[in-house]
């Protein structure tokens, strides 16, 4: 029995119904002579309307079309039907009751009467607007891998290259043309298959391999990338090849290796110091210790993040030779040498550093120069007893012959500068061979040693009393104001020296002869002012010994004490 007519259209038109539900799409008519239109329920409920929204026309449609979209499509149907064809097709957006952009694919039929002119469209309105977003997202994806600087690769399963992003062409020199369906190993340094297989296998089974290695580019340059390695699955989960994202750290690579060569130089550096024992120390501007290498640690302890000043000179304020301001305030460069309470002497050359935080710190570089302080006082010691005994006599530690000369000469220079006179002595022992031949020599150097102190007990601090040999003496007597005070001068010594000496229960008596000369009255220089003392004292000699002569008297008569 067949079934009625009515009833197995209404059974039709639920299955189109569903259908048209499942594909998210709905059925249209338009009426091209007079642009009157059906919509169904469906494309209603498509873009969220009710039946009070809309009306049975064109405009319906056209006003809910995208404007930018609107003109292309009318296009699309004058071209259709200037050609007579029936069947048409559009993608166009329409606009949503709640204001969302849908996008739609038209497709429709047109019928024409018998002389060609189109009469009605009939079609179906399908959303795409989430096949769309896709088709946008994987073009968009694929733009920002094309212009990316990264360089992005694909391989097949066998590791022939299938696609080439701009980055990877910039990176290694090759065009797609050129390197597509090459295998990935042409890139190695090293070309290994064997390599490359036991990648593919560790990615099939863990998807993602990120390493570092060396390529090499089209020219044979050898770079250092960051390989980035991830699984490529169809829409079943099956492995159809590899992502490949290399970046170039050459530099970075090479910037790394200096920088672990520089921090090992350093290091050899920091432990040269602390062979040579030189300190290293590192203070802010709070005093807080903030580096002590192992020479300063076994000076003064490990005191890292202590005040120095408390854990390193035991004070209870900054040093009092501290030059930490001078450094850090004024980025000075300054050199000091303290000496600590037990004896120790530093030199210390400190200087600004700048801190990661914009910070200054001070920098100290210190020795300890105790040892060669000492060292250095010696030979300063050493120095002036040997300059001591170069002018000076040893036996009475009187100025010697050459002091004598030079004072002479500076006491002329002085005077000729101040015009002032000045009286030079020539003492000579009487007598003094014949205690040296009988008593001894030992006895002799006794008795030039109580010569000399008694004649300098006879004279002025500021005068000049010198053994130029043997038992001969002299006397620079500066500033003369009175030549009448020099027989003063000369009756004293001969006093003083006519006094009995005991000597290893000896009693000795002598005396001596003293010649008197003057500048510039009897000599202008040195040499001659010498000679005439020297004959004046010969003359006092010839006169009985135990008196002074002036040169000027040499002719005259002579005077004795």
């Amino acid at each position: 029995m067949c079934m009625p007519l009515e009833e197995e259209n209404k059974k039709l038109k639920e299955r189109i119904k569903l259908a048209l539900e499942g594909y998210k799409a709905g059925l249209y008519e338009w009426n091209m002579v007079d642009n009157s239109a059906y919509y169904s329920d469906e494309w209603k409920q498509m873009l969220g309307l009710q039946d009070e929204d809309i009306k049975p026309h064109l405009s319906s449609w056209s006003q809910r079309v995208h404007p930018d979209d609107l003109w292309r499509v009318m296009q699309d149907v004058d071209k259709t039907v200037a050609k007579k064809e029936k069947n048409i097709e559009a993608i166009h957006r329409l606009k949503h009751k709640n204001g969302e952009w849908l996008w739609i694919l038209g497709r429709g039929r047109i019928e024409y009467d018998a002389n060609g002119t189109p009469i009605k469209m009939v079609g179906i309105h399908t959303d795409i607007t989430q096949q769309k977003l896709n088709e946008l997202t994987l073009k968009h994806q694929a733009q920002i891998i094309e212009q990316t600087h990264d360089s992005i690769i694909t391989t097949d399963n066998e590791g022939y290259i299938t696609s080439w992003n701009k980055g990877a062409q910039k990176l290694f020199g090759y065009t797609p043309n050129e390197i597509i369906d090459q295998h990935i190993t042409l890139l190695q340094y090293e070309p290994d298959v064997e390599e490359y297989n036991r990648i593919a296998n560790y990615i099939q089974s863990h998807h993602e391999l990120h390493t570092e290695t060396y390529l090499k580019t089209k020219t044979g340059k050898k770079i250092f990338v960051n390989l980035s390695l991830s699984s490529f699955l169809d829409e079943n989960e099956i492995l159809k090849g590899i992502i490949i994202n290399a970046q170039d750290i050459t530099h970075n690579k090479e910037m790394e290796l200096q920088l672990e060569q520089s921090n090992y130089n350093m290091r050899q550096y920091l432990n040269a110091v602390d062979e040579i024992g030189i300190g290293l120390f590192v203070v802010n501007k709070e005093f807080k210790v903030q580096y002590m290498n192992h020479t300063m640690q076994k000076w003064f302890g490990y005191n890292l993040g202590k005040t120095c000043y408390s854990s390193v000179a035991q004070l209870e304020s900054p040093c009092p030779y501290c030059k930490l301001h001078d450094v850090v305030e004024e980025n000075k460069k300054v050199v000091y040498t303290p000496t600590t309470p037990d004896g120790r002497t530093f030199e210390i050359v400190a200087t600004s550093i700048k801190n990661r935080d914009g910070t200054r710190s001070k920098m100290e570089v210190i020795r300890d120069i105790s040892d060669e302080m000492r060292a250095k006082n010696i030979l300063l010691k050493e120095k002036q007893e040997l300059q001591y005994k170069a002018n000076h006599d040893l036996l009475t530690e009187l100025p010697n012959r050459f002091l004598f000369q030079d004072r002479l000469q500076h006491s002329i220079e002085k005077a000729k500068r101040n015009k002032t006179k000045i009286a030079l002595f020539f003492i000579d022992l009487d007598h003094f061979k014949e205690i040296n031949d009988s008593l001894g020599h030992h006895i002799g150097d006794q008795v030039l040693k109580e010569s000399a102190q008694r004649i300098k007990r006879s004279v002025r601090a500021e005068d000049t009393l010198a053994r130029i040999g043997g038992d001969e003496f002299t006397l620079i007597i500066e500033d003369l104001l009175d030549p009448n005070e020099l027989e003063s001068f000369a009756g004293k010594i001969l006093h003083q020296l006519i006094q009995p000496i005991t000597i290893n229960d000896f009693r000795i008596t002598i005396s001596c002869s003293i010649g008197i000369s003057i500048f510039p009255d009897d000599a202008d220089n040195d040499f001659e002012l010498l000679q005439c003392a020297d004959s004046a004292m010969y003359k006092a000699k010839e006169s009985g010994r135990n008196r002074f002569s002036f040169f000027k008297d040499i002719e005259n008569k002579n005077r004795f004490f």
